[in-house]
């Protein structure tokens, strides 16, 4: 699972990375650490999303991936929404799914060249202070000839290796080979983010809100 960008040292006592992209971390809205933002998403089924830039280099609709894992279409946005919703959870980054005719900021899709299991590209603007640039777009392909599941147990599920790709389009990088979702080394069991993985969504968005019950 690779991501366009250098890591960046992480944060004095945290298990985490942000992408180091020209000496910038990068993040959707405002090039601020702590502020958060809305990001728009889609899966493409039927057709791809065009080339990227390193990792995702031509794409194709989901389609085919899910056909041969024997799956349906509801199967790969349960998985998508499961999870944005550990990310969303923990920082305050909000996922929408885009509108029919809007461009979305993270599109899903299935990699033509494929040579492992899992990609991302970002697409930095460019743009913001001497830390931080904003991001304008990213790409998160799967190897459609990988052993693809929904369940609980097996080679590569689809939940576990979105929410690690996810990861990176929101801007994290991999601290190291295990212990956290971002972890460069698959571990078919953890199903939900560690200390680490929240830590560095907090830096780049901010905690999530709470939503305080009347009583």
């Amino acid at each position: 699972m690779a991501v366009l960008g250098a890591a960046a040292p992480a944060g004095a006592g945290d298990d985490y990375r942000l992408i180091d992209i020209d000496n910038h971390a990068v993040k959707w809205g405002m090039p601020e650490l702590g502020r958060g933002a809305v990001v728009t998403w889609r899966i493409a089924f039927a057709r791809g999303t065009g080339p990227g830039h390193e990792n995702c280099r031509r794409t194709e609709g989901l389609d085919g991936l899910l056909a041969g894992a024997g799956l349906k279409r509801e199967d790969a946005l349960r998985a998508a929404d499961a999870a944005f919703a550990l990310w969303s959870n923990a920082a305050n980054i909000r996922f929408v799914p885009a509108g029919m005719s809007t461009p979305a900021d993270v599109t899903i899709a299935a990699e033509m060249d494929d040579d492992g299991v899992a990609y991302t590209d970002v697409v930095p603007s460019g743009t913001g202070n001497t830390k931080v640039t904003s991001l304008t777009g990213a790409v998160v392909c799967l190897n459609p000839h990988a052993k693809w599941t929904t369940a609980q147990a097996g080679t590569y599920r689809l939940a576990y290796v979105l929410a690690h790709e996810i990861g990176h389009a929101i801007g994290l990088d991999h601290p190291g080979p295990s212990g956290t979702l971002m972890g460069f080394e698959y571990n078919s069991e953890r199903s939900s983010l560690a200390d680490g993985d929240v830590a560095g969504a907090v830096a780049l968005y901010g905690a999530a809100a709470r939503v305080v019950s009347a009583r």
